[in-house]
């Protein structure tokens, strides 16, 4: 993930569209790369982020507290690939719901916008609803 954020940097900073360089890796195959056209790409964030990740142990935040967790996921992202949400649900159990999305990558609330929105509405909307 980090050489594909590097590389994403650099293509901003040399002038070249960073958000090619990203979504010809996070985005599925089956996705039109024409939904990243609004998209923006700003390496300070890029690199923020790359600090945090190798920063941050992971045992700090994994188990997210106590909460009711919704671990959505494209089939086809690289970024975050979807044997992490499994692995999740296996150490934490039933407060995790695996929602496994078919043909959407990394940027998956852009590539399947309805599914998304469907699996946070019927997560919020079970026993899972904040308050």
């Amino acid at each position: 993930i980090g050489t594909h954020f590097r590389n994403a940097t650099q293509a901003k900073m040399n002038g070249s569209d960073c958000v090619t360089v990203l979504g010809a890796r996070w985005l599925s195959p089956a996705s039109d790369p024409k939904i990243l056209a609004h998209v923006e790409c700003w390496p300070a964030v890029f690199i923020a982020h790359l600090a945090t990740s190798r920063n941050v142990p992971l045992e700090y935040w994994w188990s997210a507290g106590t909460a009711p967790l919704l671990v959505i996921q494209g089939l086809d992202d690289e970024a975050a690939p979807p044997g992490n949400g499994h692995a999740l649900r296996e150490q934490l159990g039933e407060r995790v719901r695996v929602v496994d999305l078919p043909r959407a990558g990394h940027f998956l609330l852009l590539e399947q916008p309805e599914a998304v929105a469907r699996a946070v509405s019927e997560f919020l909307g079970a026993d899972n609803a904040p308050g």
